[in-house]
């Protein structure tokens, strides 16, 4: 189990791991460690806000703490978010934007969306209260492990890439039942610190989850590594702005 845990952070961290050699052995339920990555952003987001909201610092915080994601997850998932924010701006037929997905080239929409994007986060983050503090830090599992649910049960745009593989390779009805556990776990921890901004985590995050099956059936007939990171980036802003009206209502 820690190399399938080592492959997990590898994969979508910069956190230096033991290096294992890749087998689908061992990656079977890598996937399910796919969550743990979010209890290292949130820890790291934890210790950064209790440091610098003691100091005349506030500046500082808010810039470290919208950055925290970005430099523990290497942007990997803001790539996706910003492939797809080039695709679905383009207008184009399905095949087409499958293809901007692909694209390496960074269009002017994906930078676009990807200011507005870090100027929300820095917003919210700004009104962030040490009462919903803790919610906030848990929304980083969350997303992780409802990414994982989405890569393995949608149907997929294409069978070549990330998801694809990973559908392939691990053993589904074992890993859903240990991702599902650990969403529920997260969302009952959720209302215990904050019970209303525990409650409307769960309501955006559904609301966002709703949106974002039907947004990739309509325009990719499926998922993609690239759309799990679209939807990972949305799911933690949604998190991020539950927390934010929850801690001032």
């Amino acid at each position: 189990m820690f190399k399938a845990f080592a492959i997990a952070f590898a994969m979508y961290s910069r956190i230096p791991v033991p290096y294992f050699k890749w087998d689908d052995k061992s990656a079977r339920y890598a996937i399910c460690f796919f969550p743990f990555v979010g209890i290292a952003v949130g820890i790291t987001e934890y210790i950064v806000f209790y440091l610098f909201s003691s100091f005349e610092a506030n500046f500082l915080r808010i810039c470290l703490m919208s950055t925290v994601p970005l430099i523990i997850s290497g942007g990997i998932h803001m790539d996706g978010f910003m492939d797809t924010a080039d695709a679905l701006s383009s207008h184009a037929d399905m095949e087409k934007k499958l293809q901007i997905l692909k694209d390496p080239h960074t269009g002017a929409f994906a930078v676009i969306a990807f200011g507005i994007y870090m100027i929300l986060t820095a917003g919210f983050v700004s009104v962030i209260k040490m009462e919903t503090l803790m919610v906030f830090c848990l929304g980083f599992i969350l997303s992780r492990a409802l990414s994982s649910i989405y890569v393995l049960t949608f149907d997929k745009a294409r069978n070549t890439g990330l998801a694809a593989q990973w559908s392939e390779f691990t053993n589904i009805k074992k890993a859903l039942i240990v991702l599902i556990f650990e969403t529920a776990v997260c969302v009952a921890l959720m209302l215990f610190f904050n019970m209303t901004a525990g409650f409307l985590t769960v309501v955006f995050t559904v609301a966002v989850s709703i949106y974002h099956y039907y947004n990739c059936k309509k325009n990719f007939g499926g998922i993609t590594g690239d759309l799990a990171g679209y939807f990972l980036q949305i799911e933690e802003l949604a998190v991020l702005i539950a927390c934010a009206v929850g801690g001032n209502i």
